[in-house]
């Protein structure tokens, strides 16, 4: 990294993500943190809230579930969301599940990956499917929930629905078809 003619530069390392950069001397301070995300996500910051929270009323604490995992958590009263995470992996874990559409849940995989749309969510029955068949669903292939509750994505709950038909009547076409069909389906079935 160029450094500015001169000036006194500090070399330093982030005490939340561990990256090294630099700071003018001067600018110094007791905490190293890159940026202001490093700082809000640091425990450092966590446990300034949690003292201030303690001298503004020190009787105010409660236990709430955990959102994601259920276990139990005891925050300040100020400190009241709507929702409480036991740690930053279960409130980034159930905010990559808390998109919902028509009842079906989304999940942030990315853009490009397969099965997402341009925004890089995928339905979460999709997704389950997929990692039980090891392959990307084609887009002929449905896959069905067999209690009809549409955010239960347990794999025993899923079943795979293909809605491709042959062309035309031919029997000729239908007997082309059909050997495709199990030609692809035969080998995922033993």
């Amino acid at each position: 990294m160029a450094r500015p003619k001169g000036r006194t530069m500090l070399d330093l390392k982030c005490e939340h993500c561990g990256k090294a950069f630099v700071r003018r001397k001067g600018q110094e301070s007791a905490r190293a943190f890159c940026s202001r995300r490093c700082y809000w996500d640091s425990d450092y910051r966590s446990e300034l809230v949690a003292q201030a929270n303690v001298k503004r009323n020190p009787d105010a604490w409660y236990e709430a579930p955990c959102a994601a995992c259920g276990t139990k958590v005891r925050r300040h009263a100020s400190r009241r969301p709507q929702r409480t995470y036991c740690s930053r992996a279960c409130h980034n874990r159930d905010r990559r599940r808390a998109q919902r559409k028509g009842g079906y849940v989304l999940i942030f995989v990315g853009k490009g990956e397969p099965g997402a749309t341009k925004s890089g969510h995928v339905f979460e029955h999709r997704l389950v499917m997929q990692e039980l068949l090891g392959r990307p669903l084609m887009p002929e292939e449905n896959v069905h929930h067999k209690n009809g509750v549409r955010d239960d994505n347990r794999p025993d709950n899923l079943e795979l629905w293909t809605r491709s038909q042959p062309q035309g009547q031919r029997v000729e076409d239908k007997i082309l078809w059909a050997k495709d069909f199990l030609a692809l389906y035969q080998e995922e079935q033993e």
